[in-house]
């Protein structure tokens, strides 16, 4: 693939799909190659209608805009623009908004093996910690209740 005016011949991009469920996104940018493309869905909904409810906003703060959603609709957008997805418009809505994009890079640092930097590190052991910590609660609750469970059959 060639981009237009370029004197490269050849390009790489990488395609990316993200769901997510009942979510909202903070104001960002990304470094995406072409536009990209947001729909939303809600849970329970076979069939969409051009007069169902909004359910979100699609929100470009820079430019002043919020682009209301209704579920099953597409909206494809510049993500170089700073841009967000709102909370949901009634908490008892489930959804998912799918998002669509070509990246021109591999930009989520999603690589296993980079090393972590000190906070990374602190953080890491502190969860490791806790988890250990609540396995070793859950296993001494289970043992308890296994010992009062044979207690009560005696009785």
């Amino acid at each position: 693939m060639n981009m237009p005016g370029s004197t490269q011949s050849q390009l790489k991009y990488y395609g990316g799909l993200a769901f997510g469920c009942n979510l909202f996104l903070r104001c960002h940018t990304d470094a995406d190659f072409t536009m990209s493309m947001a729909q939303v869905h809600l849970k329970h909904k076979d069939q969409y209608e051009l007069d169902d409810d909004i359910v979100v906003f699609f929100c470009f703060p820079t430019l002043g805009v919020a682009v209301p959603l209704r579920p099953g609709d597409f909206l494809l957008f510049n993500a170089q623009i700073p841009h967000c997805v709102s909370s949901r418009c009634k908490h008892s809505d489930k959804i998912m908004v799918l998002s669509m994009y070509l990246k021109a890079s591999v930009v989520g640092m999603n690589d296993n093996q980079l090393k972590l930097n000190s906070t990374q590190e602190i953080l890491a052991k502190r969860y490791h910690s806790i988890m250990v910590h609540q396995l070793q609660s859950y296993d001494r609750q289970r043992k308890l209740s296994c010992q009062y469970s044979e207690f009560y059959k005696t009785l």
